[in-house]
C-alpha cells in the first residue's frame, strides 16, 4: 500500500495529510474485505494468499481517493482490480512469494488509472454471481465488510509484525523467547515441544529450511534459532543462522504437535535443558500485543541500515514520524536516501 502511494507520490504532488487519508482508507477497504473472506460463516480455502485477492481492491480505492475519482470510476476501479486478484501459497519459501504484495500494488494502481481514463467494469464486480465473493469464498458474510463502516476501523486493529516471519509462528516465538531468558543464555537446550495450532503446521511446517526465503515458513527453524541465540530478528534468517549446526541439530529435536483447542495466536513450548531443567512457557492473544515506539525504532534502525547509513537512516525516521506536516511526499522522502547515493 505505501509503496504503491509512495510511487505514485512521486509523479504527482501529494501531501503528507492527503497521503495518510489515502492509506488509511485503503487499509480499511482491504481488511474489511479480507475480514468477509476468513471470518465465519466463510468456509475460504486456505490455499489462496488473501494479501493477493484483497491488495488490488485496497490499492486501488487509495490511489483513486488520491485521483479523486468519482463514484463511478472508483466502482470501475475496484472492479477492475479485483479481476486481478490472485495467488496461492504454494510459492510461500520461494521469490514468488514476495512478488506477488508486489504485484498486487501494481494492480491496483494499473486499476485506478485505467479507471481515470474511462475504462470500465462491472458495477457489482464484488457481489455479483461469479464475482469476487462468490468465487474466491463460499457462504461469505458481506456483512463483515459493512458492520460499524465509519465508526469503527479495522486500520486500529492491526498491529506491526516484530518477527519476519509467518505471523502463525509469532506465539511460538514469544514463548521460546520467555524459556530463553528464563534458562540463561549459557543453557543448552536438547529438546523441544510446541503445541501450536494445526493451522500453523499446516502453513509452516517445513522442519529444515534450505535458503531464507524457506525460513520464513519454518516453525521449527524460528523456534530453534530463537533457543540458541535468544534473538528473532533479521540475523535468524539468514543462510548463516540457517546452516549454524547447533540450530539445524535441534530443528531435528523439536516436536510439533496440531492443537484445534488452541487459538492461532496461541502457543505452548516445553524445553528440556542439559542440566535436567524442564521450563515452560504459554503464551495468548499475541495478535493484541502492540510493540511500543521504542521497538518499532529498533526494528526501522535494523531494516534501514542494511542500506543506508546511520543518518539517513535517522533522517527518513523523522520523515515518517512526521508525514502529516510533509508538503510533497513524493519529493521529501526520497530525498533521504538519494542523499546517500550522492
Amino acid at each position: 500500500m505505501g509503496a504503491a502511494l509512495l510511487a505514485y507520490s512521486e509523479n504527482h504532488a501529494t501531501s503528507g495529510e492527503d497521503f495518510l487519508h489515502a492509506f488509511a482508507l485503503g487499509i480499511e477497504v482491504q481488511c474489511r474485505l479480507s475480514n468477509m473472506l476468513v471470518l465465519q460463516p466463510s468456509n475460504l480455502n486456505v490455499g489462496f494468499y488473501v494479501t493477493g485477492l484483497t491488495g488490488p481492491i485496497g490499492v486501488a480505492v487509495a490511489v483513486g481517493n488520491l485521483l479523486r475519482l468519482d463514484e463511478q470510476r472508483m466502482n470501475w476501479a475496484i472492479g477492475l482490480a479485483a479481476s486481478q486478484a490472485s495467488g496461492f501459497r504454494a510459492t510461500h519459501g520461494t521469490m514468488t512469494a514476495h512478488f506477488r504484495p508486489g504485484h498486487a500494488a501494481r494492480c491496483g494502481v494499473w486499476a485506478a488509472m485505467l479507471a481515470e481514463r474511462g475504462f470500465t467494469g462491472d458495477d457489482q464486480a464484488l457481489e455479483a454471481d461469479k464475482g469476487f465473493i462468490d468465487v474466491y469464498s463460499s457462504n461469505a458474510d458481506p456483512s463483515h465488510a459493512l458492520d460499524g463502516l465509519g465508526q469503527h476501523f479495522e486500520l486500529l486493529s492491526n498491529n506491526y509484525k516484530p518477527y519476519p516471519c509467518g505471523i502463525v509462528i509469532h506465539a511460538s516465538l514469544d514463548a521460546c523467547l520467555d524459556v530463553y531468558r528464563r534458562a540463561g543464555a549459557d543453557a543448552a537446550p536438547v529438546t523441544c515441544t510446541l503445541h501450536v495450532h494445526p493451522l500453523a503446521l499446516k502453513l509452516t511446517g517445513v522442519r529444515t529450511p534450505r535458503t531464507p526465503l524457506e525460513s520464513h515458513v519454518s516453525l521449527y527453524h524460528w523456534a530453534a534459532a530463537s533457543l540458541v541465540n535468544g534473538a528473532a530478528g533479521i540475523a535468524e534468517m539468514r543462510q548463516e543462522c540457517i546452516d549454524n549446526p547447533e540450530v539445524a541439530s535441534l530443528r531435528q529435536r523439536i516436536e510439533a504437535i496440531g492443537d484445534a483447542a488452541l487459538d492461532r495466536d496461541e502457543a505452548i513450548v516445553e524445553v528440556n535443558f542439559a542440566d535436567g531443567r524442564t521450563l515452560r512457557s504459554h503464551v495468548k492473544n499475541v495478535g493484541a500485543r502492540r510493540m511500543t515506539d521504542d521497538e518499532l525504532d529498533a526494528k526501522f534502525y535494523a531494516q534501514a541500515i542494511l542500506v543506508l547509513p546511520q543518518g539517513n537512516a535517522a533522517r527518513l525516521k523523522t520523515l515518517c514520524r512526521n508525514l502529516a506536516s510533509l508538503k510533497d511526499v513524493g519529493r521529501e522522502i526520497p530525498a533521504a536516501w538519494q542523499r546517500s547515493k550522492q
